[in-house]
Order: structure tokens, then sequence, then C-alpha cells
């Protein structure tokens, strides 16, 4: 099946979806690849607004640079992957989309690669509905999430604290590494990764309690600001973080919403809240070290309590570690079996909400081609400057969008 399933993916790939689903559920690793390289072709599909307009703009600027150029233009620069894979393919001839199918597909793939591990390591996880429920509650269906830097960097991190908590890899540390030249601001977490190997950070699930009351209700903007001084970083980096966290990443975006926008909000939130507490009770049944790793974010989360967007991110970052503590601890014992199944239907609802916010970019985008193009027709696919002129401001954002 693995060779037919790779033939018809390199010629319709949508019709290759059913013989990787089958390949997963078998745990075939091809599988997993395919699966990877589809969700890839799904975001070059996606329409090139926000984050990914300016991340254009760029492209254009790097394919246009000769060499000697572009290294100048990195000297400005703290994230190097990006810039650098956009100088390639540009030499290369390709487009811009080609980026967000290498951003989406090395995502997965870690993801995916990370899954694995778990359930090789976990013999728990190897029943058919246990084994379902734990591809849901790790891997998001949400392709969009890593068409951004922010968490193609945590795909790296995911995958390479895994290594290095449960293998010693080096491997782990390098990945860890090579997410700071996705994303700059993953340099604490070289930090926070060394001290939760430490057993000093195996707290009280009292403290983790507090720690969770008081990152969601104090604001610590003074707090986070002073650690920035204190730490041993240059002043251009410092002063490159601190017009991030006052700009844009400032800004309360909540402030702009509809009454059924807040409504889905507090709803997601609540359903965080409720993931944190299945961790609490989790926690108390089967501690593991990876769960330091937690506690840490909680206070990192405490830090940055007074910056929306950053708080935001760092929380699903949180998310993903509580899930994969949670894919460690897991055993057939009823309590951890209820949970682990709340768990999975809090993700499912999750992706239910992220699919109704991204409704009007789904609407406008071309991912339906996915069910009548070739895999040559996707990959060559590019949004032409007619559509983009017609549907994006200056600023990249749509000129009509849905309340």
């Amino acid at each position: 099946m693995k060779t037919i399933s790779i033939i018809i993916f390199l010629l319709y790939p949508i019709l290759s979806v059913p013989f990787f689903i089958i390949g997963i559920l078998n745990r075939q690793r091809w599988a997993f690849i395919l699966c990877a390289l589809f969700m890839g072709l799904l975001a070059i599909l996606y329409p090139p607004a926000g984050d990914l307009y300016r991340y254009a703009e760029d492209f254009n600027l790097y394919k246009d640079c000769d060499w000697s150029t572009f290294t100048i233009l990195l000297v400005f620069k703290f994230d190097y992957f990006l810039p650098f894979i956009s100088f390639c393919i540009g030499k290369l001839g390709g487009t811009v989309e080609l980026t967000r199918f290498i951003f989406t597909f090395l995502s997965y793939y870690l993801l995916f690669d990370l899954f694995l591990l778990i359930v090789k390591d976990n013999k728990s996880l190897l029943e058919r509905n246990i084994y379902i429920c734990a591809l849901i509650i790790l891997v998001p269906l949400t392709f969009w999430t890593f068409l951004f830097r922010y968490f193609f960097a945590a795909a790296f991190l995911l995958n390479g604290t895994y290594r290095w908590f449960f293998y010693n890899e080096k491997k782990g540390l390098f990945l860890i590494g090579f997410s700071i030249l996705v994303h700059v601001s993953y340099i604490p977490f070289i930090f926070l990764c060394w001290f939760a190997k430490s057993r000093f950070f195996k707290f009280h699930y009292i403290i983790v309690i507090i720690l969770f009351a008081l990152a969601f209700i104090l604001d610590t903007a003074s707090l986070g600001e002073k650690l920035l001084t204190i730490l041993p970083f240059s002043d251009s980096l410092v002063e490159h973080i601190f017009e991030y966290i006052d700009g844009s990443q400032s800004e309360d975006t909540t402030k702009n919403f509809s009454l059924l926008q807040m409504l889905v909000f507090y709803i997601s939130n609540f359903v965080s809240f409720y993931i944190y507490y299945v961790y609490i009770r989790i926690y108390r049944l089967n501690y593991n070290i990876y769960m330091n790793l937690v506690n840490l974010m909680l206070i990192m989360l405490l830090v940055t309590a007074s910056f929306p967007v950053i708080f935001g991110r760092l929380t699903l970052i949180n998310l993903f570690l509580i899930k994969i503590s949670m894919l460690i601890s897991y055993l057939k014992t009823g309590k951890l079996t209820r949970y682990f199944k709340y768990m999975c239907y809090a993700t499912i609802f999750l992706f239910a909400i992220s699919c109704w916010q991204k409704r009007f970019f789904l609407s406008v985008s071309f991912e339906s081609k996915i069910f009548t193009s070739t895999l040559y027709d996707i990959l060559t696919f590019s949004y032409s400057e007619d559509w983009v002129n017609s549907n994006l401001d200056e600023e990249g954002d749509f000129y009509k969008r849905l309340g």
C-alpha cells in the first residue's frame, strides 16, 4: 500500500488521503510523512494576508538581492531561517507560497515524529481508541497555525525538549537551539529547558494552582520589563524585544471584537482553563519530569501577563506541553482514561472554534483547489498580484471581513 499511496499522491494528492489515514492508524511512518506533505499543500493555498503579506514583501526583496546585499540585510534581522529560505527559493525561481509549504510540512513532520516517539515509549497508548485520542490531542488539524514563525519554531522546541529530556540526545538540543533561528523570542526556552531538568521545579500541586491563578489575575508588566534588563542580552536585542512587546504585541485585540466574537473568546478560554484543571489532576496522579517545564512556563505566563499577544502565544505553547505531559503520564486507569477522553473532546471543540474564527480566510482562499488539482498544479500555484491588490490593503489586511 505504501508504493501505491505515494504514486497516487504524486498524481492527485487528495486521492491518497484514505490511504495515508489507514497507514497512520497502523503507525506507518511513510503515512505520517504523506500527511505532513498534504498539510503543506493546504498551506500553499491559504491567503497571504496579515503577517503572510509581510513575509511576501520580504520575499520579493530578498529574491532580487545578490548574496552580499542579502548578508547586509541579514545583519538587521534576529530571525534568520525565513530570510534564508526566502532568498534560496527566490533565487531558484520559486514562489513565496513554497515557504509556507516548508513551514507547515516541517511542523507536522516534527509533531508526528514526536507522537511516534511518545507512543513507542508509552505502550498504554497503543489501544486503538486511545491511540486516536492521543493523535487528536497532540497534533492539531489547524494547519494555518504553523504558517507563522512563532508556532513553526514551537514544533522544533516540542520535539527537541522531548528528545533531550527522555533520550538525552544532542539532536534535541540542536532542535531547541534551531527554534531561536526561526524566532528570536525562543531564547528564554534554552534556560527554561535547562532548569526544568532539575527536580527543584517539581512543585507541590498547590503551588501550581497558585501560579496558574496569579498568571491569569495579576498585572505584572514591570516584572517582565525588569527581567529583560537583568538577563545577559545585548542592548540591540533588548531594544528589539521592547519594540516587539510595546508595539502591536501589546495591543488588546479583543477591544474590537463583536459580541459573538467575545462569546467565542470566553468559551475558548474556559476550555483552556479546563485543560489546566485536567493537568493539575494528572499532576497529582502520575507526575513526570516533563511537567517541570509546564511549571516554569506558568512562571513565564506570570511575567508576560500584561502583554496580550505574547501571553496568548505562550498559553498555547504551554497547552502543547500539558498535552505532551498527559500522553507521557497516561496509564490504563479509570481516572486517567476519563481525563484523557475529556482532553480529546476539548481539543476537538477548540479546533471547531478555530475553524469558525478563520471562516472568512478559508472562504476567500483557494483551498478548494486541493480537490481538483494535481501535485504539480498546487506546488506551482501562487496568488496573483491582481488578487492581492483587489483584496488586501497596503498593510496586508482584507478590505472587507466578516464580523
